[in-house]
Protein backbone atom coordinates (compact mmCIF):
# COMPACT_ATOMS: atom_id res chain seq x y z
CA UNK A 1 0.00 0.00 0.00
CA UNK A 2 2.59 2.12 0.97
CA UNK A 3 4.51 1.56 -2.09
CA UNK A 4 1.33 2.47 -4.19
CA UNK A 5 1.33 5.83 -2.56
CA UNK A 6 5.08 6.85 -2.93
CA UNK A 7 4.47 5.78 -6.46
CA UNK A 8 1.42 7.42 -7.24
CA UNK A 9 3.52 10.79 -5.53
CA UNK A 10 6.57 10.38 -7.37
CA UNK A 11 4.79 10.24 -10.87
CA UNK A 12 2.39 13.56 -9.89
CA UNK A 13 5.67 15.40 -9.01
CA UNK A 14 7.21 14.03 -11.99
CA UNK A 15 4.50 15.59 -14.17
CA UNK A 16 5.23 18.73 -12.21
CA UNK A 17 8.25 18.81 -12.98
CA UNK A 18 8.54 18.31 -16.50
CA UNK A 19 5.19 20.84 -16.77
CA UNK A 20 7.39 23.38 -15.31
CA UNK A 21 10.16 22.77 -17.22
CA UNK A 22 8.61 23.20 -20.39
CA UNK A 23 6.09 26.00 -19.56
CA UNK A 24 8.58 28.22 -17.93
CA UNK A 25 7.91 32.37 -18.06
CA UNK A 26 9.21 32.87 -21.33
CA UNK A 27 7.42 30.42 -22.88
CA UNK A 28 4.20 30.83 -21.33
CA UNK A 29 4.69 34.60 -22.73
CA UNK A 30 5.95 33.67 -25.80
CA UNK A 31 2.40 31.68 -26.09
CA UNK A 32 0.11 34.34 -25.26
CA UNK A 33 1.23 37.02 -27.13
CA UNK A 34 2.82 35.15 -29.77
CA UNK A 35 -0.30 33.29 -30.74
CA UNK A 36 -3.55 33.05 -27.88
CA UNK A 37 -4.00 36.91 -27.71
CA UNK A 38 -3.92 37.74 -31.51
CA UNK A 39 -5.97 34.79 -32.44
CA UNK A 40 -8.05 36.15 -29.63
CA UNK A 41 -8.00 39.72 -31.28
CA UNK A 42 -8.63 38.17 -34.48
CA UNK A 43 -11.93 36.29 -33.58
CA UNK A 44 -13.13 39.50 -31.95
CA UNK A 45 -12.74 41.54 -34.64
CA UNK A 46 -14.64 39.24 -36.99
CA UNK A 47 -17.38 38.76 -34.83
CA UNK A 48 -17.67 42.92 -34.42
CA UNK A 49 -17.10 43.04 -37.78
CA UNK A 50 -19.90 40.52 -38.12
CA UNK A 51 -22.71 42.17 -36.37
CA UNK A 52 -21.73 45.72 -37.82
CA UNK A 53 -22.15 45.13 -40.99
CA UNK A 54 -25.17 42.26 -40.62
CA UNK A 55 -27.17 43.68 -38.23
CA UNK A 56 -27.52 46.93 -39.59
CA UNK A 57 -28.64 45.19 -42.91
CA UNK A 58 -31.72 46.84 -44.41
CA UNK A 59 -33.26 43.76 -45.81
CA UNK A 60 -35.30 41.19 -44.54
CA UNK A 61 -37.53 38.52 -46.83
CA UNK A 62 -40.34 38.49 -44.31
CA UNK A 63 -41.19 41.97 -45.00
CA UNK A 64 -39.73 41.58 -49.39
CA UNK A 65 -36.24 42.90 -48.98
CA UNK A 66 -35.88 46.87 -48.15
CA UNK A 67 -37.68 49.39 -45.47
CA UNK A 68 -37.85 45.78 -43.04
CA UNK A 69 -38.85 48.11 -39.66
CA UNK A 70 -36.21 47.13 -36.76
CA UNK A 71 -37.73 45.17 -34.82
CA UNK A 72 -37.21 42.95 -37.71
CA UNK A 73 -33.83 43.46 -38.53
CA UNK A 74 -33.20 42.12 -34.65
CA UNK A 75 -34.92 39.00 -35.91
CA UNK A 76 -32.89 38.27 -39.46
CA UNK A 77 -29.79 39.09 -37.54
CA UNK A 78 -30.53 36.68 -35.49
CA UNK A 79 -31.59 34.00 -37.87
CA UNK A 80 -28.28 35.10 -39.87
CA UNK A 81 -26.38 34.04 -36.15
CA UNK A 82 -28.14 30.69 -36.14
CA UNK A 83 -26.90 30.23 -40.21
CA UNK A 84 -23.14 31.38 -38.59
CA UNK A 85 -23.41 28.32 -36.35
CA UNK A 86 -25.58 25.71 -38.09
CA UNK A 87 -23.48 25.91 -41.37
CA UNK A 88 -20.00 25.44 -39.76
CA UNK A 89 -20.85 22.36 -37.66
CA UNK A 90 -19.84 19.04 -39.46
CA UNK A 91 -22.47 17.89 -42.07
CA UNK A 92 -23.42 14.52 -39.79
CA UNK A 93 -23.72 16.37 -36.40
CA UNK A 94 -25.11 19.37 -38.17
CA UNK A 95 -28.17 17.11 -39.61
CA UNK A 96 -28.46 14.87 -35.93
CA UNK A 97 -29.22 18.70 -34.41
CA UNK A 98 -31.99 20.09 -37.01
CA UNK A 99 -33.32 16.33 -36.69
CA UNK A 100 -33.83 16.53 -33.11
CA UNK A 101 -34.55 20.47 -33.80
CA UNK A 102 -37.53 19.21 -35.99
CA UNK A 103 -38.70 16.72 -33.69
CA UNK A 104 -39.21 19.01 -31.12
CA UNK A 105 -41.49 21.03 -32.48
CA UNK A 106 -40.09 24.08 -30.70
CA UNK A 107 -40.80 26.27 -33.85
CA UNK A 108 -44.43 26.36 -35.86
CA UNK A 109 -43.04 26.54 -39.18
CA UNK A 110 -39.47 24.18 -39.47
CA UNK A 111 -39.71 23.88 -43.20
CA UNK A 112 -36.22 26.06 -43.22
CA UNK A 113 -34.73 23.52 -41.12
CA UNK A 114 -34.52 21.02 -44.21
CA UNK A 115 -32.65 22.92 -46.33
CA UNK A 116 -29.11 21.09 -47.75
CA UNK A 117 -26.43 22.59 -46.81
CA UNK A 118 -24.08 19.86 -48.21
CA UNK A 119 -25.51 20.04 -52.13
CA UNK A 120 -25.73 24.07 -52.04
CA UNK A 121 -22.21 24.18 -51.23
CA UNK A 122 -21.15 21.39 -53.21
CA UNK A 123 -22.10 23.93 -56.32
CA UNK A 124 -18.79 25.89 -55.85
CA UNK A 125 -17.16 23.26 -57.17
CA UNK A 126 -18.34 24.19 -60.65
CA UNK A 127 -15.73 26.28 -62.79
CA UNK A 128 -17.62 29.26 -63.12
CA UNK A 129 -19.02 29.44 -60.06
CA UNK A 130 -16.03 28.90 -58.13
CA UNK A 131 -14.32 31.46 -59.96
CA UNK A 132 -16.99 34.20 -59.00
CA UNK A 133 -16.46 33.24 -55.62
CA UNK A 134 -12.99 33.54 -55.17
CA UNK A 135 -13.28 37.13 -56.71
CA UNK A 136 -15.51 38.27 -53.67
CA UNK A 137 -13.56 36.44 -51.13
CA UNK A 138 -16.11 33.54 -50.45
CA UNK A 139 -15.20 30.08 -48.93
CA UNK A 140 -18.91 28.13 -49.51
CA UNK A 141 -21.36 29.47 -50.66
CA UNK A 142 -23.63 28.94 -47.20
CA UNK A 143 -21.37 31.56 -45.90
CA UNK A 144 -24.51 34.19 -47.61
CA UNK A 145 -26.87 32.82 -45.56
CA UNK A 146 -25.39 34.72 -42.76
CA UNK A 147 -22.71 37.45 -44.54
CA UNK A 148 -25.44 38.71 -47.38
CA UNK A 149 -24.76 42.36 -46.57
CA UNK A 150 -21.04 41.93 -46.84
CA UNK A 151 -21.21 39.80 -49.79
CA UNK A 152 -23.72 41.77 -52.01
CA UNK A 153 -21.82 45.28 -51.19
CA UNK A 154 -18.43 44.31 -52.17
CA UNK A 155 -17.74 45.52 -55.58
CA UNK A 156 -17.22 43.29 -58.86
CA UNK A 157 -19.28 42.15 -61.54
CA UNK A 158 -21.08 39.61 -59.89
CA UNK A 159 -22.33 41.72 -56.96
CA UNK A 160 -24.88 44.34 -56.65
CA UNK A 161 -26.46 45.93 -53.45
CA UNK A 162 -29.82 45.42 -54.56
CA UNK A 163 -29.53 42.41 -56.27
CA UNK A 164 -30.12 40.17 -52.66
CA UNK A 165 -31.62 36.52 -53.76
CA UNK A 166 -32.53 34.16 -51.18
CA UNK A 167 -30.03 31.99 -52.74
CA UNK A 168 -27.17 33.48 -54.31
CA UNK A 169 -24.72 31.93 -56.94
CA UNK A 170 -21.62 33.68 -57.59
CA UNK A 171 -19.88 33.69 -61.10
CA UNK A 172 -23.46 34.80 -63.00
CA UNK A 173 -22.75 38.72 -63.95
CA UNK A 174 -24.80 40.76 -61.97
CA UNK A 175 -27.65 43.03 -63.75
CA UNK A 176 -30.50 44.70 -61.46
CA UNK A 177 -32.61 45.35 -64.14
CA UNK A 178 -32.84 44.76 -68.00
CA UNK A 179 -33.46 47.10 -70.55
CA UNK A 180 -36.72 47.08 -72.83
CA UNK A 181 -36.06 44.24 -75.76
CA UNK A 182 -32.96 43.78 -74.64
CA UNK A 183 -30.92 42.02 -77.34
CA UNK A 184 -29.82 39.33 -74.79
CA UNK A 185 -32.91 37.75 -75.22
CA UNK A 186 -34.45 37.67 -78.58
CA UNK A 187 -37.98 36.15 -77.79
CA UNK A 188 -39.36 39.17 -75.42
CA UNK A 189 -40.62 40.68 -78.82
CA UNK A 190 -42.08 37.33 -79.31
CA UNK A 191 -43.40 37.15 -75.76
CA UNK A 192 -45.21 40.95 -75.99
CA UNK A 193 -46.65 39.74 -79.40
CA UNK A 194 -48.49 36.94 -77.60
CA UNK A 195 -49.49 39.46 -74.79
CA UNK A 196 -53.38 39.79 -76.11
CA UNK A 197 -53.89 36.18 -76.37
CA UNK A 198 -52.64 36.08 -72.27
CA UNK A 199 -54.76 38.56 -71.40
CA UNK A 200 -57.56 37.39 -72.77
CA UNK A 201 -57.28 34.25 -71.24
CA UNK A 202 -56.93 36.01 -67.60
CA UNK A 203 -59.91 38.35 -68.36
CA UNK A 204 -62.04 34.94 -68.78
CA UNK A 205 -60.37 32.94 -65.81
CA UNK A 206 -61.49 35.83 -63.41
CA UNK A 207 -65.39 36.21 -64.86
CA UNK A 208 -65.67 32.82 -65.18
CA UNK A 209 -63.60 31.91 -61.41
CA UNK A 210 -62.90 34.62 -59.79
CA UNK A 211 -61.94 33.41 -56.24
CA UNK A 212 -59.08 31.52 -58.35
CA UNK A 213 -56.93 35.19 -58.15
CA UNK A 214 -56.28 34.77 -54.10
CA UNK A 215 -54.36 36.86 -52.19
CA UNK A 216 -50.86 36.48 -52.15
CA UNK A 217 -48.71 34.43 -49.78
CA UNK A 218 -45.30 35.08 -48.38
CA UNK A 219 -43.38 32.23 -49.77
CA UNK A 220 -41.21 31.85 -46.86
CA UNK A 221 -44.41 30.53 -44.49
CA UNK A 222 -47.04 30.55 -46.80
CA UNK A 223 -49.69 31.74 -44.29
CA UNK A 224 -48.87 35.64 -44.27
CA UNK A 225 -50.83 37.77 -46.35
CA UNK A 226 -49.80 40.70 -48.28
CA UNK A 227 -52.90 43.03 -48.85
CA UNK A 228 -53.64 44.38 -52.40
CA UNK A 229 -51.28 41.73 -53.75
CA UNK A 230 -53.47 39.13 -55.48
CA UNK A 231 -52.03 35.91 -57.17
CA UNK A 232 -53.09 32.99 -59.58
CA UNK A 233 -49.62 30.67 -59.30
CA UNK A 234 -48.98 28.09 -62.64
CA UNK A 235 -45.87 27.40 -60.51
CA UNK A 236 -46.20 27.91 -56.62
CA UNK A 237 -42.90 29.71 -54.98
CA UNK A 238 -41.67 26.20 -53.61
CA UNK A 239 -41.42 25.06 -57.21
CA UNK A 240 -44.39 22.85 -57.37
CA UNK A 241 -46.34 23.02 -60.68
CA UNK A 242 -50.00 23.46 -60.39
CA UNK A 243 -51.31 21.21 -62.94
CA UNK A 244 -55.22 22.44 -62.06
CA UNK A 245 -54.14 25.84 -62.39
CA UNK A 246 -51.86 25.70 -66.12
CA UNK A 247 -55.25 23.91 -67.22
CA UNK A 248 -57.34 26.79 -66.99
CA UNK A 249 -54.88 28.66 -68.86
CA UNK A 250 -53.42 26.66 -71.39
CA UNK A 251 -52.67 28.86 -74.05
CA UNK A 252 -49.90 30.58 -71.39
CA UNK A 253 -48.50 28.10 -70.11
CA UNK A 254 -47.81 26.81 -73.75
CA UNK A 255 -46.72 30.05 -74.75
CA UNK A 256 -43.95 30.00 -71.27
CA UNK A 257 -42.67 26.94 -72.76
CA UNK A 258 -41.69 28.12 -76.37
CA UNK A 259 -39.36 30.23 -74.55
CA UNK A 260 -35.61 29.20 -74.61
CA UNK A 261 -34.38 28.46 -71.44
CA UNK A 262 -37.74 28.57 -69.81
CA UNK A 263 -37.61 26.89 -66.21
CA UNK A 264 -41.26 24.95 -65.28
CA UNK A 265 -39.62 24.63 -61.69
CA UNK A 266 -39.72 28.02 -61.59
CA UNK A 267 -42.22 30.65 -59.52
CA UNK A 268 -44.32 31.21 -62.57
CA UNK A 269 -47.91 33.43 -61.75
CA UNK A 270 -50.54 36.21 -62.96
CA UNK A 271 -50.17 39.26 -60.66
CA UNK A 272 -52.67 41.64 -59.52
CA UNK A 273 -52.09 44.35 -57.92
CA UNK A 274 -55.55 46.79 -56.62
CA UNK A 275 -55.38 50.38 -56.73
CA UNK A 276 -53.31 52.18 -54.39
CA UNK A 277 -51.16 49.10 -53.33
CA UNK A 278 -47.91 49.15 -52.71
CA UNK A 279 -45.22 46.30 -52.77
CA UNK A 280 -41.70 46.73 -51.14
CA UNK A 281 -38.39 46.44 -52.83
CA UNK A 282 -37.26 42.99 -53.29
CA UNK A 283 -34.86 40.16 -55.20
CA UNK A 284 -36.22 37.26 -56.09
CA UNK A 285 -35.31 33.30 -55.11
CA UNK A 286 -32.15 33.42 -56.84
CA UNK A 287 -29.92 35.24 -59.51
CA UNK A 288 -29.00 32.01 -61.67
CA UNK A 289 -32.37 33.02 -63.05
CA UNK A 290 -34.40 35.94 -64.70
CA UNK A 291 -37.46 37.18 -63.67
CA UNK A 292 -39.21 38.55 -66.78
CA UNK A 293 -42.60 40.95 -65.39
CA UNK A 294 -44.87 40.68 -68.64
CA UNK A 295 -47.66 43.81 -68.43
CA UNK A 296 -51.08 42.71 -69.30
CA UNK A 297 -53.20 45.33 -68.22
CA UNK A 298 -52.15 48.88 -67.19
CA UNK A 299 -54.07 51.65 -66.02
CA UNK A 300 -53.63 54.93 -67.98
Amino acid sequence: GRGRCCCCCCCARACVCVWGAKMAPSAVATLLYGVVYPVSAYILFRLVRFYVVERNDPWFWGDFGLGAPRSHKVIHFLLKCGALVVSNIPSGPRKALLRAVKQSKLFGDASALDFDFDNYDRIIKAPTVAKGAKAIGMRKLSEWLYRPRHFSTIESVYTHPYCRPILYIPGVRMKPFYPPRCKDFPWIEKLEAASSIIQEEFLRLSETNPKAVGTYLVPEDMTTKVEGWRTFFLVNPQGKQMVENQKLTPKTWEILNTIPGFIPSNMTMFSVLTPGAEILSHCGLTNAAVRVHLPIIVPE
